[in-house]
Protein backbone atom coordinates (compact mmCIF):
# COMPACT_ATOMS: atom_id res chain seq x y z
CA UNK A 1 0.00 0.00 0.00
CA UNK A 2 1.23 3.35 -0.81
CA UNK A 3 0.37 7.00 0.54
CA UNK A 4 0.08 10.03 -2.91
CA UNK A 5 0.67 12.99 -1.87
CA UNK A 6 0.49 16.24 -4.15
CA UNK A 7 0.89 19.29 -2.96
CA UNK A 8 -1.36 22.86 -4.53
CA UNK A 9 -0.54 25.85 -3.00
CA UNK A 10 -3.69 28.01 -2.60
CA UNK A 11 -3.87 31.58 -1.84
CA UNK A 12 -5.89 32.70 1.55
CA UNK A 13 -8.95 33.28 -0.40
CA UNK A 14 -9.01 30.12 -1.84
CA UNK A 15 -8.32 28.56 1.40
CA UNK A 16 -11.10 30.49 3.25
CA UNK A 17 -13.75 29.56 -0.11
CA UNK A 18 -13.09 25.63 0.23
CA UNK A 19 -13.15 25.84 3.88
CA UNK A 20 -16.66 27.39 3.77
CA UNK A 21 -17.45 25.16 1.55
CA UNK A 22 -16.42 22.32 3.92
CA UNK A 23 -17.84 23.49 6.77
CA UNK A 24 -21.36 23.80 4.92
CA UNK A 25 -20.97 19.99 3.98
CA UNK A 26 -20.28 19.34 7.61
CA UNK A 27 -23.53 21.03 8.84
CA UNK A 28 -25.79 19.85 5.41
CA UNK A 29 -23.81 16.67 4.20
CA UNK A 30 -24.19 15.86 0.63
CA UNK A 31 -25.97 12.88 -0.62
CA UNK A 32 -23.35 10.51 -0.48
CA UNK A 33 -23.82 7.65 -3.20
CA UNK A 34 -21.08 5.11 -4.32
CA UNK A 35 -21.55 5.19 -7.59
CA UNK A 36 -22.71 9.14 -8.48
CA UNK A 37 -20.96 10.72 -5.49
CA UNK A 38 -18.36 9.37 -3.37
CA UNK A 39 -15.37 10.53 -1.07
CA UNK A 40 -13.23 10.87 -4.33
CA UNK A 41 -15.90 12.75 -6.42
CA UNK A 42 -16.30 15.33 -2.68
CA UNK A 43 -12.58 15.69 -2.90
CA UNK A 44 -12.50 16.99 -6.78
CA UNK A 45 -15.61 19.02 -5.85
CA UNK A 46 -13.71 20.94 -3.36
CA UNK A 47 -10.11 21.49 -5.16
CA UNK A 48 -12.23 22.60 -7.92
CA UNK A 49 -13.72 25.40 -5.55
CA UNK A 50 -9.89 26.58 -5.57
CA UNK A 51 -9.51 26.16 -9.22
CA UNK A 52 -7.47 22.95 -9.29
CA UNK A 53 -8.76 20.26 -11.57
CA UNK A 54 -7.78 16.91 -10.43
CA UNK A 55 -7.67 14.36 -13.05
CA UNK A 56 -11.51 12.91 -12.86
CA UNK A 57 -13.78 10.33 -14.90
CA UNK A 58 -16.37 11.85 -16.73
CA UNK A 59 -18.23 8.89 -18.21
CA UNK A 60 -17.90 6.88 -14.63
CA UNK A 61 -17.19 6.44 -11.10
CA UNK A 62 -14.49 8.01 -9.70
CA UNK A 63 -12.37 6.22 -7.13
CA UNK A 64 -9.53 6.63 -4.88
CA UNK A 65 -7.08 4.33 -6.25
CA UNK A 66 -7.79 5.44 -10.24
CA UNK A 67 -7.49 9.66 -8.75
CA UNK A 68 -4.18 8.34 -7.01
CA UNK A 69 -2.71 6.72 -10.22
CA UNK A 70 -3.78 9.80 -12.28
CA UNK A 71 -1.57 11.82 -9.06
CA UNK A 72 1.03 9.62 -9.12
CA UNK A 73 1.36 9.76 -13.56
CA UNK A 74 1.66 13.11 -13.20
CA UNK A 75 4.32 13.56 -10.49
CA UNK A 76 2.75 13.10 -7.04
CA UNK A 77 5.00 11.46 -4.45
CA UNK A 78 4.51 8.15 -4.06
CA UNK A 79 5.71 6.39 -0.48
CA UNK A 80 4.38 3.18 1.40
CA UNK A 81 1.61 3.13 3.79
CA UNK A 82 3.35 2.45 7.02
CA UNK A 83 -0.08 1.65 8.70
CA UNK A 84 -1.00 -1.09 6.16
CA UNK A 85 -2.12 -4.13 6.78
CA UNK A 86 0.34 -6.13 4.57
CA UNK A 87 -0.96 -9.71 4.51
CA UNK A 88 -4.92 -8.21 3.48
CA UNK A 89 -3.52 -7.84 0.21
CA UNK A 90 -1.65 -11.06 -0.12
CA UNK A 91 -4.99 -12.89 -0.06
CA UNK A 92 -7.95 -13.52 -2.47
CA UNK A 93 -10.94 -12.56 -1.81
CA UNK A 94 -13.20 -15.50 -2.34
CA UNK A 95 -16.24 -13.43 -3.93
CA UNK A 96 -13.64 -11.77 -6.50
CA UNK A 97 -14.57 -12.11 -9.81
CA UNK A 98 -11.77 -14.12 -12.16
CA UNK A 99 -10.19 -11.03 -13.32
CA UNK A 100 -9.34 -9.47 -9.68
CA UNK A 101 -6.22 -10.39 -8.92
CA UNK A 102 -4.75 -9.68 -5.14
CA UNK A 103 -3.29 -6.44 -4.69
CA UNK A 104 0.43 -7.62 -4.52
CA UNK A 105 0.44 -9.37 -8.03
CA UNK A 106 -0.20 -5.52 -9.63
CA UNK A 107 3.30 -3.54 -10.19
CA UNK A 108 4.34 -2.26 -7.09
CA UNK A 109 3.71 1.61 -8.59
CA UNK A 110 0.48 0.80 -9.86
CA UNK A 111 -1.71 0.28 -6.23
CA UNK A 112 -1.46 3.45 -4.96
CA UNK A 113 -3.79 4.67 -1.66
CA UNK A 114 -4.73 8.17 -2.47
CA UNK A 115 -3.91 10.73 0.84
CA UNK A 116 -4.43 14.29 -0.91
CA UNK A 117 -3.09 17.18 1.03
CA UNK A 118 -4.39 20.33 0.06
CA UNK A 119 -2.31 23.45 2.57
CA UNK A 120 -2.60 26.95 2.08
CA UNK A 121 0.69 27.45 1.33
CA UNK A 122 1.91 28.14 4.95
CA UNK A 123 5.09 25.49 4.95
Amino acid sequence: MFNIEKDYKLTDKQYAFVLDSIKTDVKSPPNWDLHDFNCTDWVIEKAALAGIDLPHNLRGENTPADLGQDLANLGADRTPHAGADRGSSDQQDPQATPNMNPLNSLPSIKAPTLVERIDSGDD
